[in-house]
């Protein structure tokens, strides 16, 4: 999970800590070395982050770890947000999000790499 915001990087914890083993990043400089060190099953990130966007981590992640789920959560709703969504990204939520939303992308992306 990399996520500028400390409560957003809690909430996500809370929501898989049970299911999956959660490391978290505040910026995408302190997510590389979790992209380099071994394989993720899921990689999710915000949108937009000071210094680099999530998009620069998927981005990146896409040679790094081409097997992950990636997941994008933004603040901004405006329509043409969507119209943006980072290539690569399975799932796309608005924050502020919902547990039961969260879980529900992540299963259904995960699912559907699985296939």
């Amino acid at each position: 999970m990399v996520d500028d915001e400390q409560d957003m990087l809690d909430f996500v914890e809370r929501v898989f800590r049970r299911r999956y083993l959660v490391e978290r990043a505040l910026s995408v400089a302190e997510a590389l070395p979790m992209l380099e060190r071994g394989v993720l099953d899921v990689i999710i990130t915000d949108r937009r982050m000071p210094h680099e966007s999530g998009e620069r981590l998927l981005e990146r992640a896409e040679a790094l770890q081409p097997g992950a789920v990636r997941v994008v959560l933004t603040g901004f709703s405006e329509v043409g947000e969507a119209v943006g969504a980072p290539a690569g990204a399975d799932a796309w939520l608005h924050k502020p999000v919902d547990a039961d939303a969260l879980r529900t992308a992540v299963d259904g992306a995960l699912a559907r790499r699985r296939r």
